[in-house]
């Protein structure tokens, strides 16, 4: 491999991002962590380090490009802390791919290039199969005559006001029954904090039933009602 005795064999890469929900500096010292853990164990050495901050949906990364560079001027291995993290990002996986450098990770050390390659192609057909599942579902709703928005409560009777609210309960319980899966999913891929969760929806471009964006509250209200859900399936 030509790095046998090099005690420095190592560029190191760690990507932060905005919409991962802890700080980036909690971040930051988690991957340093763990690459300094792994360091120890392979009793190796750096040649450089770079951080990359992500925003949003920015597929650029300056100092990726940075890092592979350096690889290949010194004929180093490109080693990140969470791989399976990266490999979610088709855009990191085909950069990654047209360098040929070889790679390593704390998390997963025993992949090379070809377990890369198919470890991201299965990310990448788990989320869109789970985002297909989610507009599957919502457009099955709608054909069904569901109106996943607020109704409009008119002034009229109590009578009608009471069907109204019904019908709000009613659609408010097929959303969160619809966005299960996707709740689910996210907790999968380490979206655990109602934070987190928030991000991931609004990332997926789910709006709440009243069309606005997720936070921590309208995430805890979610949950609660599919808690409450689960509870009456199983009585």
């Amino acid at each position: 491999m030509g790095h046998e005795g090099d005690p420095f064999k190592y560029v190191v890469y760690l990507e932060l991002s905005t919409s991962r929900g802890a700080r980036l500096d909690e971040q930051l010292r988690t991957q340093q962590s763990a690459v300094r853990r792994f360091l120890e164990r392979s009793r190796s050495g750096l040649r450089g380090e770079f951080v990359q901050v992500q925003e949003g949906k920015d597929e650029t990364r300056p100092q990726l490009s940075e890092a592979l560079s350096l690889c290949k001027r010194t004929n180093a291995i490109l080693l990140v802390a969470n791989a399976l993290y990266l490999l979610r990002n088709p855009a990191f996986v085909r950069e990654l791919h047209r360098s040929s450098i070889k790679f390593s990770a704390c998390d997963l050390p025993a992949a090379n290039e070809v377990v890369v390659e198919v470890l991201a192609a299965v990310a990448q057909a788990e989320y869109n199969a789970r985002s297909e599942r989610t507009k599957g579902a919502l457009a099955a709703a709608r054909q069904r005559g569901v109106k996943l928005g607020n109704p409009r409560l008119k002034a009229g009777t109590k009578a009608s006001a009471l069907l109204a609210s019904r019908a709000h309960i009613e659609q408010t319980s097929i959303r969160a029954a619809q966005l299960r899966e996707v709740v689910d999913g996210a907790r999968r891929d380490g979206y655990t904090t109602l934070r987190q969760i928030a991000i991931r929806l609004n990332e997926m471009g789910i709006a709440t039933p009243q069309g606005r964006r997720w936070h921590a509250n309208s995430v805890r209200r979610l949950c609660r009602r599919l808690t409450d859900a689960c509870k009456k399936e199983c009585t």
